[in-house]
């Protein structure tokens, strides 16, 4: 999968969102790394991953971006 742009993590969250609907809270994890491929994961929150993703290319601005769902609301870090 290539993947370019800063709105990867919502793209991938989205996609997932009927399979993951039982799950109350999800912590979404991107990780690029230095050779522009990159790894997103969705956990529960305690550190257990329910879903992950290679991602081949991408041009993601960030090295490591975290994201939540909370009652399928999404939030940032900083709104948590």
């Amino acid at each position: 999968m290539k993947v370019t742009g800063t709105c990867v993590p919502g793209l991938m969250i989205g996609s997932y969102q009927n399979s993951l609907k039982q799950q109350e809270f999800q912590v979404w994890k991107l990780t690029k790394n230095a050779d522009n491929t990159a790894v997103i994961t969705c956990g529960d929150g305690n550190d257990n991953i329910i879903v992950g993703q290679k991602i081949k290319f991408t041009d993601f601005k960030f090295d490591i971006a975290t994201i939540y769902v909370e009652n399928n609301v999404i939030l940032l870090p900083s709104e948590r």
